[in-house]
């Protein structure tokens, strides 16, 4: 994928996010290959940034690659993709890592809520991105408003509304380890099955 370094408006905002939650800085890239923003890398991570991305809108968007950043979820998400690849023949681990995606992206989400607050501005940035990349899916999602919000977008747009959900990123070190070496295990062991 090619990308080209952002401008060092975007760096700087990225220095200061990060800085302010306490985050390493990733390098930041446009690339024209992708619609959408995109934390990419393991070892060398760097976020990826659509052309069209601009500068007023990406405090949240940053906060949210920046927690992906945080919690290591690439390398989850590698790892995730390995087992699945090595128990290709189970269909509930398949289904498993599309929940693991699932929850990154709310985790990540609430990171967002803990630091700025503003549910409304960024379920509306949400659903800007998702119509960017698709202008006829704001119409479905419009029409799924009558039966409920059935994708994983419309999950996370009303959690973020949800003004009742608590918003809590502070988990020990301890604990994510313990947590993360448990999910893997039970998913060895969902694909056994």
């Amino acid at each position: 994928m090619h990308a080209t370094p952002a401008s060092e408006e975007v760096a700087g905002s990225c220095r200061r996010v990060a800085g302010k939650m306490g985050s390493r800085v990733p390098a930041v890239g446009v690339s024209s290959e992708i619609h959408s923003p995109v934390l990419v890398g393991v070892l060398h991570p760097t976020i990826l940034l659509p052309p069209s991305f601009s500068h007023t809108e990406n405090t949240q968007i940053l906060i949210h690659e920046l927690a992906h950043l945080q919690r290591r979820d690439c390398l989850w998400n590698v790892l995730a993709q390995l087992v699945g690849a090595a128990y290709f023949f189970q269909p509930l681990l398949w289904k498993l890592i599309q929940q693991l995606q699932d929850t990154n992206e709310e985790v990540c989400d609430q990171f967002v809520l803990y630091h700025t607050h503003k549910r409304l501005r960024y379920a509306r940035r949400l659903i800007a991105i998702m119509e960017e990349n698709d202008p006829c899916s704001l119409m479905r999602l419009a029409g799924t408003a009558v039966l409920g919000f059935r994708s994983s977008l419309g999950r996370r747009v009303e959690r973020i509304l949800n003004a009742n959900a608590v918003t809590s990123v502070c988990v020990s070190r301890r604990l994510q380890v313990l947590v993360c070496t448990l999910g893997m295990l039970v998913m060895l062991l969902a694909g056994l099955v």
